[in-house]
């Protein structure tokens, strides 16, 4: 098997790590599986000795010693001898013989198997004795040889019984207490995946496919849910219950004289780990592709529905249906692949033990093997064979647990964060002004920003304007450190921001963006998000000033009306104003207006505006605009070309400077006359 299609261990025993904090019920898991183990020894002692009283062997002591001797005549007389027991409690031997007579056959008592017997018998619990005997009114030996009767089997049964129970008790408590900590850890897997998401720059949220990384959130930790649950309880029982097997099996072939089919046994059971190596590479391969290509179906869909409008609008629906049956397709024929050589496991398996089964019955006959011990060892190897059945099952699992876990670990190994220094400064209000100096971004290898240096007051209105791809937007990323300085510095009152924590930075800016981001909840929780003890009165004020109160009346929900999935329920301008009206709820010193009434037509944008003009009061705004009819009153315009600052003033200023701002103003002019 090549290096490639061995199992990664250390990416296996790295998943492994997440079970430390539950040790506990670990430890637990382990125990009952220790009890299961047990059980199974004392359950093939007590199967073997009860075989032994059922089948019978060849040491079986006879209460009666009989002689057939032949007279001179050459007739035959049967002479019979008797051990019976006196009033003293010894036992008599009784001879009735003839005329002197030539012996044929003898048949005699072996008094040694009487003391052994009887030490065997000595060893039974005495309250069970007590209670056959004296209750039940059963004898457990031949009065006169000592031979154990037919009650043995009772005890025999019973403690079968205890085996069976402790069996039963063990397996639910071992596989409760596993499945518990498999079930926990992948909760705890699935939350810090998601953390980790949430905690990367805007950097890789905007190279990274969404249905990407909702598969790997979803399908891959489930099917390692699937899996660690089952492989975890199974990795701890399993083993005990075959090395118990093993014990037993040991230990009757030593009782029993059975050397050479202990030595067969040994040798001969690795032929069940056959189908593991000629099957487990390719399992892998295919289960690695799999886990990628429902990826791919993931995102095909994401992008598909979320784009659902476009769709319709360019009659594309049949386009689109034939794209993701093709990507589902391709899943479907990965997946069959993967279950081919999963599936073939376990029949392999059972032809590999079946065949094995056959030579061991052929070697035992051939070494004269008596019927009860083949079947003793028998059961032993048949409760062998499901343990190891599970461990071909735990193989597949495996393989496929690490190839989610391998995907899983790249995004927790992916070093995306923006990360805080050691030690950082809370800033908790905002006083003079917010400085860029020599700002320098590259996004993808490419140059997005170069040289920036802007001062903004406290309390001025600045605007943003130029081309798409200017580098507007990137500005007020970086501001909000969504993005991390390459080069330069961002300061605000001259404190690095590099130097402030992140919550402390972004509780100082709100956002209102030209598309509104609004989640599949109550009009009010969307008002009061990211603000920590917002209460009603607060939350209907800003409604109020935001004019989201005007179409909530009319809702018979109220503040509780669910927007829909992005808030679908509503129309653009009744987003825009929620909005709004929850960044006049959190209040922030700086507020970035990001092309904020661009999408909305002429009316809604002036009772938008109108909203937005209440929120500027007594803040620092930064606009991004498209429109620049919006920004003409700013204090200062910072026009954008090609990631460089190209000029700046007032409106009045660059309509004078005749300059880009000019060109662009005398366009959308022209296009506003037209």
């Amino acid at each position: 098997m090549s290096k490639k299609k061995k199992i990664n261990w250390a990416t296996y025993i790295r998943l492994l790590g997440y079970v430390k904090p539950y040790k506990g019920r670990l430890l637990l898991g382990i125990f009952f599986g220790f009890v299961t183990g047990g059980s199974i020894f004392g359950l093939l002692t007590q199967t073997a000795s009860v075989m032994g009283q059922v089948v019978g062997n060849d040491e079986q002591v006879q209460s009666v010693s009989r002689y057939v001797v032949q007279k001179a005549d050459e007739t035959d007389l049967e002479i019979l001898v008797e051990n019976r027991e006196n009033e003293q409690g010894e036992y008599q031997e009784q001879v009735f013989k003839g005329e002197k007579l030539d012996v044929v056959d003898v048949v005699s008592v072996d008094q040694s198997k009487r003391k052994e017997w009887d030490e065997k018998v000595a060893k039974i619990p005495l309250f069970l004795r007590d209670f056959l005997e004296k209750k039940c009114g059963l004898e457990l030996q031949d009065p006169i040889s000592g031979e154990p009767t037919g009650a043995i089997l009772i005890i025999g049964a019973f403690f079968l019984m205890i085996a069976l129970a402790l069996k039963s008790i063990g397996t639910f408590f071992n596989r409760y207490f596993m499945r518990w900590v498999g079930l926990r850890v992948v909760a705890d897997l699935r939350a810090k995946l998601f953390a980790k998401l949430m905690n990367q720059s805007m950097e890789f949220h905007n190279s990274e496919e969404v249905g990407e990384m909702m598969s790997r959130c979803q399908n891959d930790t489930g099917t390692i849910q699937s899996a660690i649950s089952e492989n975890i309880g199974q990795l701890t029982r399993s083993p005990i219950e075959i090395f118990s097997v093993v014990g037993f099996i040991t230990w009757f072939s030593i009782q029993n004289d059975l050397t050479g089919i202990l030595i067969f046994l040994f040798l001969g059971m690795p032929v069940f780990l056959l189908p593991i190596f000629a099957l487990g590479g390719r399992l892998k391969k295919y289960a690695k592709k799999t886990m990628q290509q429902i990826g791919n179906v993931m995102v095909r869909m994401q992008e598909t529905l979320s784009c659902v409008r476009l769709v319709k609008a360019y009659n594309m629906e049949k386009y689109e249906k034939n794209r993701f049956e093709d990507s589902n397709n391709r899943f479907f024929k990965l997946t069959m692949k993967s279950k081919r050589y999963e599936l073939l496991l376990a029949p392999m398996t059972e032809a590999a033990a079946i065949c094995f089964a056959v030579i061991f019955l052929i070697y035992s006959v051939i070494e004269g093997v008596t019927f009860d011990k083949i079947a003793a060892l028998g059961i032993a190897a048949n409760l062998a064979y499901k343990p190891f059945k599970s461990l071909t099952k735990i193989q597949a699992n495996i393989i496929k647990t690490v190839a989610a876990s391998e995907r899983i670990f790249e995004y927790l190994d992916m070093d995306y964060e923006i990360k805080e220094k050691a030690q950082v400064t809370a800033l908790p209000s905002f006083e003079k002004e917010i400085t860029f100096k020599d700002v320098c971004f590259s996004y993808d290898g490419q140059q997005t920003l170069k040289n920036v240096n802007i001062t903004i007051p406290k309390g001025h209105f600045v605007a943003f304007v130029g081309e798409a791809g200017s580098g507007k937007t990137t500005l007020v990323n970086m501001l909000a450190r969504f993005y991390d300085i390459h080069e330069g510095s961002i300061s605000i009152d001259g404190a690095d921001i590099r130097d402030i924590s992140n919550k402390s930075l972004r509780n100082l800016i709100g956002f209102v963006d030209q598309v509104t981001t609004l989640f599949n909840d109550s009009v009010k929780y969307n008002i009061a998000y990211g603000v920590e003890g917002a209460d009603d009165e607060k939350i209907q004020q800003a409604a109020k000033q935001a004019d989201v109160t005007g179409f909530i009346e009319d809702k018979e929900e109220g503040f509780e009306f669910n927007v829909g999935t992005g808030g679908t329920k509503l129309s653009g301008g009744q987003r825009q104003r929620v909005a709004i009206a929850r960044a006049i709820l959190k209040n922030p010193p700086i507020l970035v207006l990001d092309e904020a009434t661009s999408a909305l037509d002429n009316v809604t944008e002036q009772l938008v505006q109108e909203a937005i003009n209440q929120l500027m009061d007594d803040r620092t705004v930064i606009a991004i605009a498209h429109r620049l009819s919006t920004v003409k009153d700013a204090d200062c315009i910072y026009v954008m070309d090609k990631g460089c600052v190209a000029e700046y003033g007032s409106h009045e200023d660059l309509l004078i400077q005749n300059g880009l701002y000019a060109r662009l103003w005398n366009t959308q002019f022209k296009e506003t006359e037209s």
